[in-house]
């Protein structure tokens, strides 16, 4: 849906809309007060001109105005594409358009790697919002993409067009893309090409240490609970955990600590 005809809709609606995104109706009236967006004292107002959520801030320097996508760009720092998004969810307005992915012939890493690259080319496939809006995705609490897409899958193993979220295994020791994991709304998971490797986090960092843990949606928790500090390697199989850690144990020559995550706790 065109960025025109979802402004439309929020037209006269912005304070509901904002309130559901999370801003304080304290902030929602035409006063001056403390901005939400910079936390400035006294030089925020919301006016809401003409219904379109406009709002002024000064700052301590040159002003910024705008309307509510504006606002939520000043406050939360969400690119507009995701502004977009979230204003179409807060509306009701289904946004969920994921990429059609042909039916495989068989488990064929050719399928996996045209499947990945058609996703690699659509941004609304990988942003933050459409992952996290997947069933999957919100029953595990996940609140980014964390390195997935989101794609409608034609799989005979998760019985026929599957609204699925989509991620890319990489051979642990060349890094290059070997598979694709896809799991659809109930968790059913099917892999197309050879078992990997997902890794997130901040690879920079050579002081963090390194957590390894089962499947894409574990991985995707540790990062975010670590406010993203951290390296986590997520493994494809259970059986492959231990081997894994090993592997990367000697990548690493025992310089970082290596934290296998299991499902029972124990580490």
């Amino acid at each position: 849906m065109k960025f025109e005809k979802i402004k439309r809709s929020a037209n006269g609606r912005w304070f509901s809309i904002l309130a559901s995104l999370g801003i304080a109706s304290e902030y929602l009236r035409n006063k001056h007060g403390a901005c939400p967006g910079c936390g400035g004292t006294d030089r925020w107002r919301y006016d809401d001109q003409n219904g379109d959520g406009t709002f002024f801030c000064n700052q301590g320097g040159d002003p910024l105005a705008g309307d509510g996508f504006d606002l939520l760009r000043h406050v939360y720092g969400w690119p507009v594409a995701d502004c977009l998004e979230r204003v179409a969810g807060a509306l009701s307005i289904s946004m969920a358009m994921p990429v059609k992915i042909s039916k495989p012939k068989s488990k064929t890493f050719a399928y996996a790697k045209s499947t990945w690259e058609l996703l690699q080319d659509n941004y609304k496939a990988r942003s933050d919002y459409h992952v996290m809006t997947h069933p999957y995705a919100e029953k595990k609490y996940i609140e980014s993409a964390a390195g997935a897409a989101r794609a409608m899958v034609n799989s005979r193993q998760l019985g026929g067009n599957k609204d699925c979220i989509v991620v890319p295994l990489r051979n642990l020791e060349t890094g290059r893309f070997c598979g694709i994991e896809c799991i659809d709304p109930s968790g059913n998971k099917v892999t197309y090409g050879n078992k990997g490797v997902l890794m997130l986090g901040n690879d920079l960092d050579k002081s963090l240490p390194i957590h390894i843990c089962e499947g894409w949606a574990d991985a995707a928790a540790i990062l975010f609970h670590n406010h993203g500090n951290v390296l986590v390697y997520a493994v494809f199989s259970k059986s492959r955990l231990d081997s894994i850690a090993q592997e990367i144990d000697e990548k690493f020559v025992s310089k970082r600590s290596v934290i296998i995550e299991r499902e029972d706790g124990k580490k």
